[in-house]
């Protein structure tokens, strides 16, 4: 399991208050080996990108991101 959260200064928006970019990640991964010629694994991750102004200086959620990518190997 992995966590990240992260604050970066938008560089577009650097002379508004509060002109920052945050950055959330939970990575959670498993890999299973059945045998020796058989393993499998798995990982989910959750992800959300906040901006508090968008690239122009205005509103406020236009550039937000939200996703889960789930994905399965064997």
């Amino acid at each position: 399991m992995t966590y990240f959260h992260g604050t970066n200064i938008d560089n577009e928006n650097v002379g508004l208050a509060g002109g920052n970019e945050e950055l959330e990640m939970i990575i959670l991964a498993a890999k299973y080996k059945a045998n020796s010629n058989f393993s499998m694994g798995a990982f989910i991750i959750d992800i959300e990108f906040i901006e508090d102004f968008d690239d122009t200086g205005a509103a406020a959620g236009v550039n937000d991101v939200e996703g889960t990518v789930f994905s399965v190997t064997a």
